[in-house]
């Protein structure tokens, strides 16, 4: 018998979208590899069976195209299922969709894994070590899945905050979670050029991010996710919320790569960078996307995670 794509229903709550905005990154990275940590335990080759062969998983790579942003109150099903060997990797395809509406699809992704070796911290080739018995014939969700981020030679990287990485970012093999690693790489870009945002408390979280390197840089604080310091005046902006009228686009399309490990404590500086109109094929990304970025987490001369994000 084959393989069947894992496949459950959740709902957007509030606390996903801020109460009134659009669905965070974060809620949707977590929704996902909640949905691959699910059908790979299903499978038998979880988190648990792979420690006691040694081995365990590292996303490396990831592709995503939002077809249509996800809504608060809303309840949708996501699908989930194992697709076959790339090169090193071990890909794995996700899709949400909208069941009341006729099984419309929302969100697209394609994720790549490394097969990593506990004892040699090394990569091993995923299909070496996994049989064919183990792809879903549900096929490719994103044929044109490019697990690679475009590589710059420029020098006009523009800071945006800095975050350090704390006790509630950890995962069980002891570093920073990819689903905040791909948060702040979405928060990075300035807020204007992510679709609609309000003049007032966003004017300034974006001079702040385009300041560049020095003093004008803006500085996260820990303890309160959506805020930011001013490191030259110390004041404090806060994103707009739904009171505060148009909100920050949507997510259309975000490749990944993830480069080195962040570990508790570390102090990552998250950067951007416009990518030039000749290297931006709209149509190619997303039917509708806006301008897109490059952002990329760096601790201190060390890219931790790099990213191709475009915007509704």
């Amino acid at each position: 018998m084959s393989l069947q794509p894992l496949e459950f229903e959740f709902s957007v709550s509030g606390f996903d979208c801020g109460y009134g905005g659009s669905y965070r990154p974060l809620a949707l990275a977590n929704i996902l590899q909640e949905a691959a940590a699910r059908n790979a335990d299903q499978l038998g080759f979880g988190s648990g069976a792979m420690t006691e062969r040694g081995l365990t998983w590292m996303l490396s790579r990831m592709d995503l195209c939002v077809d249509r942003p996800l809504l608060e109150g809303k309840r949708y099903l996501v699908r989930t299922w194992p697709s076959g060997f790339e090169k090193m990797f071990a890909v794995r395809d996700f899709q949400i969709i909208d069941a009341e509406a006729g099984g419309l699809s929302m969100v697209r992704a394609s994720w790549a894994y490394l097969v990593i070796d506990l004892a040699a911290r090394r990569p091993l080739r995923a299909a070496n070590n996994f049989g064919t018995e183990l792809i879903c014939d549900a096929g490719r969700i994103l044929p044109d899945a490019v697990f690679a981020v475009p590589a710059t030679a420029s020098d006009d990287w523009q800071e945006s905050f800095e975050q350090t990485a704390m006790e509630r970012h950890i995962d069980h093999n002891g570093h920073v979670n990819s689903a905040h690693l791909i948060a702040w790489l979405c928060d990075a870009p300035p807020l204007e050029l992510r679709g609609v945002a309000t003049a007032g408390a966003v004017g300034g979280a974006a001079a702040a991010a385009t300041a560049g390197p020095g003093s004008t840089a803006a500085s996260r604080d820990s303890t309160a996710p959506d805020a930011y310091q001013r490191a030259d005046s110390g004041t404090a902006i806060t994103k707009a919320g739904p009171a505060s009228g148009p909100q920050v686009g949507q997510l259309a399309r975000l490749r990944v790569e993830f480069a080195q490990e962040a570990r508790r404590g570390d102090r990552l500086t998250a950067e951007w960078s416009s990518l030039p109109p000749q290297d931006q094929p709209p149509s190619a990304v997303h039917p509708t996307a806006a301008q897109g970025q490059l952002c990329r987490l760096r601790r201190g001369t060390d890219i931790c995670a790099r990213a191709e994000l475009y915007w509704l």
